[in-house]
């Protein structure tokens, strides 16, 4: 298994709002944030692709050490995305690699 995680320190995501981020063209109402809301959906098309799972949670930024001295910048709770990927002779639709050969 290959494990991604994504961490911002912005507001956060509310719970309410976790699984309709990943819709098309979705954004959270009064957020002065620049986009047109496909990237999240775009993501989880291209976990779905892979045969991969996708996890939204607070990155509780505000609880780390060291983060609050970043010159006095403001930051929330933060985002954390992880996706999780099988690995490639997991998949049930890879073909298996010929024997004595090594991975990619």
């Amino acid at each position: 298994m290959v494990v991604l995680q994504v961490e911002d320190s912005g507001p956060g995501i509310p719970v309410a709002e976790r699984e309709r981020v990943f819709q098309p063209f979705y954004r959270t109402l009064g957020t002065d944030v620049d986009g047109s809301g496909l990237g999240t959906a775009i993501v989880r098309e291209i976990a779905v692709q892979h045969g991969a799972q996708i996890q939204l949670e607070d990155a509780n930024l505000r609880y780390r050490p060291g983060l609050s001295d970043q010159g006095g910048a403001a930051f929330g709770p933060g985002a954390r995305f992880t996706l999780r990927f099988p690995a490639a002779n997991a998949r049930p639709d890879a073909e298996p690699a010929p024997a004595g050969s090594t991975p990619a």
